[in-house]
């Protein structure tokens, strides 16, 4: 299961957490008055006092958010164009994974942060993994590239 949500811009990164946090709530039935904590571990967001798993990506002039009842990763990219993707691919991909169109590429960039994101791993680590199993690709609004990569289900607000 899945669900979208697109909201206005909540400021910075803990803040669009929280929403997106008491979103998740929300959606599951489960309401509570305690504020949301969140400490972050080895940079990434933890939710303190709740039972579920958050992920948080931010590109230019947008964030995106991932609230889940299971560990969670995500990506949001701006799909710019004017590099030779070609070449990018050949360096950071692994073999059979090499390409020369914008959109493919992002979808694998997106794909492998969002890993990274789940896994705990290095990036470097990351841009070799090929398994795409746990991964979820999003096409949603024209020149954005977006992927969920975990087992459960998943809850993901967008801010613009």
């Amino acid at each position: 299961m899945m669900l979208l949500k697109i909201s206005k811009d909540k400021g910075d990164s803990e803040s669009c957490i929280r929403y997106a946090a008491r979103e998740y709530m929300a959606f599951m039935g489960l309401e509570t008055e305690e504020p949301v904590e969140i400490r972050r571990h080895k940079g990434k967001p933890v939710l303190e006092n709740l039972p579920f798993f958050v992920s948080f990506s931010h590109t230019a002039g947008m964030k995106a958010c991932a609230v889940s009842d299971k560990e969670v990763g995500i990506d949001v990219e701006r799909m710019t164009g004017g590099k030779d993707f070609a070449a990018l691919s050949k360096r950071f991909f692994a073999g059979g994974e090499i390409t020369g169109k914008r959109r493919e590429f992002y979808k694998l960039w997106t794909a492998k942060e969002a890993l990274k994101k789940l896994t705990d791993i290095p990036l470097i680590d990351a841009l070799r993994l090929s398994d795409y199993s746990k991964v979820r690709h999003f096409d949603i609004i024209e020149g954005i590239s977006l992927s969920v990569a975990g087992e459960g289900k998943f809850f993901i607000v967008l801010f613009f």
